[in-house]
């Protein structure tokens, strides 16, 4: 994975909750490119909202950003996992992907 660092974004990892069997779960990381914290969490809620998912999932966590720079290199030497990107997401795919491998903390 490599991010086009003249952008000048940070990376976020964000978690995603939801019910599932009436239970609050959280999905695996997903990763929102944003200059702060408050437009990644903007960022993953309108994505949500035009995969009119947003009322079956909220942001649960919000990492703190990593330069982009230095997160390909974390992942390229092990120390980090390539998530996917939320945006690249499609409403089927991540539907089936969050009650997949969700994970249960």
């Amino acid at each position: 994975m490599t991010f086009d660092l003249e952008e000048k974004l940070y990376v976020f990892e964000v978690t995603l909750g939801f019910r599932s069997n009436g239970e609050e779960v959280i999905s695996m990381p997903f990763l929102v490119l944003a200059d702060d914290p408050e437009e990644a969490e903007e960022l993953a809620l309108v994505h949500l909202n035009s995969l009119d998912a947003g009322d079956r999932f909220w942001v649960a966590e919000l990492s703190e950003p990593v330069d982009a720079g230095e997160f390909d290199k974390a992942v390229a030497e092990g120390e980090r996992d390539p998530w996917r990107h939320l945006e690249e997401m499609e409403n089927c795919d991540l539907v089936e992907l969050l009650m997949e491998r969700s994970l249960n903390y």
